[in-house]
C-alpha cells in the first residue's frame, strides 16, 4: 500500500494525470488506476517504468528550512 500512495503523491507533485502515467509507461489508465489504489500487483516492468518516471518527492527535515 506504501508504494502505491508514494506513486499518487510524486504523480500529482509531478503534475501528472492518471492518463498521462499510463500512455508513458505503456499501460491502460485502468490497470494504471488499479495499480495505484492496490487492487492489482504491478509487474516488475511496470515497477521499473514508474519508478524511471516519476521524480521522487522532495524531502524535509524536521527544524530545518
Amino acid at each position: 500500500m506504501r508504494v502505491r500512495l508514494d506513486w499518487k503523491l510524486r504523480r500529482i507533485a509531478s503534475g501528472y494525470r492518471q492518463q498521462d502515467v499510463a500512455a508513458r509507461v505503456g499501460i491502460s489508465s485502468t490497470r494504471y488506476s488499479a495499480l495505484e489504489r492496490g487492487e492489482a500487483e504491478p509487474k516488475e516492468w511496470e515497477t521499473e517504468a514508474v519508478q524511471k518516471l516519476l521524480p521522487p518527492l522532495a524531502q524535509t527535515v524536521r527544524g530545518e528550512q
